[in-house]
């Protein structure tokens, strides 16, 4: 008899007792999960449309694969702002060729990008995402992690921050500036006149 009341009481107790339903998720194999959609986060612009970006990773110059096609180029950046260029026997690729805080120069392989060069004092590239021209010797010897072997205050061109094995490769031009103060008592006044980021050598 006790056993019999004490479960009426068990029972009466659940059937007043608030009900609580939480979401459970079904592991069983073709179940439906459902649930409030996760907001995404805000997302930053594509460091593939940074033409300025003279890094070996930026995905627009596809340097750790064959290199970009002058049609991919423009598919990015606008047909109009990707230009082919000659001078006799040269041929080259012009980026905003009618801007020269923007223009770079692009050194092509079978229509396929191998160097990206900047020659412009008001150019907006960063070598690496850093270096600009203009910028001081101090700059650029902060950038290779070392000083460089300079040879005086002629123009000199130097591979910075790079390895041997690296299949993209970074360099500088300096000139004297005569319109700084000396940098110091071998180069009065270096700074950046030219950046170029290559799969080969300067010159190659």
């Amino acid at each position: 008899m006790r056993t019999r009341i004490w479960m009426l009481a068990c029972l009466g107790l659940l059937a007043c007792a608030p009900r609580h339903i939480e979401a459970v998720s079904d592991t069983t194999p073709g179940a439906m999960v459902t649930s409030a959609p996760a907001s995404s986060p805000p997302t930053a612009p594509s460091a593939a449309n940074d033409a300025h970006d003279l890094s070996c990773d930026n995905p627009l110059y596809a340097f750790a694969s064959r290199g970009a096609a002058v049609d991919d180029l423009r598919n990015v950046l606008g047909a109009s702002n990707v230009l082919w260029q000659s001078d006799y026997d040269e041929n080259w690729v012009s980026l905003y060729p009618d801007d020269p805080a923007r223009e770079l120069i692009l050194d092509m392989d079978a229509e396929r990008v191998f160097a990206v060069e900047a020659r412009t004092p008001l150019s907006a590239a960063r070598l690496g995402g850093v270096l600009r021209v203009g910028d001081d010797l101090a700059a650029v010897e902060r950038f290779n992690g070392g000083p460089l072997p300079l040879a005086g205050p002629e123009p000199q061109t130097f591979e910075v921050a790079s390895h041997t094995d690296a299949t993209c490769r970074y360099f500088v031009e300096l000139r004297a500036d005569t319109t700084t103060p000396e940098q110091s008592a071998q180069a009065p006044g270096l700074r950046v006149s030219k950046l170029r980021m290559s799969r080969r050598g300067w010159l190659e």
